[in-house]
């Protein structure tokens, strides 16, 4: 069990990201999808393993990106690139900006599957409401540097629930 916390304690729970790349890899067409998802595996591992802004800001992008990739239009994504460059302009940052691409993201698919798989559609609605509950659950009570126990666990939750949610977009963007 040591073991396993080990190569979890320092971002290895980002390497689950290798099943949904393999994925998108296999099954589909489009480029960016393909190396975004590349891109998270190296991204989400450098910023949950060495804790630089620099990093977290590359894996936002990175989120963002794959999200945008999903959504597939130009007027929305054009807006969302205004926001990402006025939140960077007037806060630094691009976490508000990337958490609503993220859900808009994942609401699409909800109703993507709802009408073409309903036992997808459950799956994708729990696997986000555990994944969503696991991150609030730790950025609220746990500081992200920290190694803690339970802080690794529940990235590492998150990090299914990511893999799993990349799965079902692999899917949807292939059909």
């Amino acid at each position: 069990m040591s073991t396993l916390y080990n190569i979890f304690h320092g971002g290895g729970s980002s390497l689950l990201f290798i099943i949904s790349a393999t994925q998108s890899l296999l099954t589909s067409e489009i480029l960016l999808w393909k190396l975004s998802n590349i891109l998270i595996i190296i991204t989400s591992y450098l910023s949950n393993t060495y804790f630089c802004e620099n990093y977290r800001f590359f894996d936002y992008i990175v989120i963002s990106s794959l999200a945008m990739i999903y959504i597939n239009n130009y007027v929305i994504n054009s807006i969302f690139l205004l926001c990402f460059f006025v939140e960077f302009l007037l806060k630094k940052n691009i976490s508000l900006t990337k958490n609503i691409v993220f859900l808009s993201a994942c609401i699409l698919a909800l109703f993507n599957t709802f009408h073409s798989n309903y036992e997808l559609y459950l799956y994708l609605l729990l696997v986000m409401i555990i994944g969503i509950l696991a991150l609030q659950y730790r950025n609220i009570y746990y500081d992200s540097s920290s190694y803690t126990p339970i802080g690794c666990l529940l990235t590492t939750i998150w990090h299914l629930c990511a893999v799993s949610g990349l799965l079902i977009l692999s899917y949807n963007i292939s059909m």
